[in-house]
């Protein structure tokens, strides 16, 4: 994975909030984690999925 080897030209076009027609993709990158969850300012959680190809990156729509 590029992001694993530093060989990703602009990372923050992968990661972070990425807006779409159904929501918002949030991606982060966390080796090592067993699970990522988010909680908005109204207090709502979300649980990210682990994206299958990488293993690091988890996502998940808002």
């Amino acid at each position: 994975m590029q992001l694993a080897r530093a060989a990703f030209s602009d990372p923050f076009s992968f990661l972070g909030p990425q807006y779409h027609n159904l929501g918002i993709a949030l991606r982060v990158w966390m080796p090592g984690a067993d699970a990522v969850s988010v909680k908005t300012q109204a207090g709502d959680i979300y649980p990210l999925s682990r994206d299958k190809e990488s293993g690091f990156v988890l996502e998940g729509d808002l």
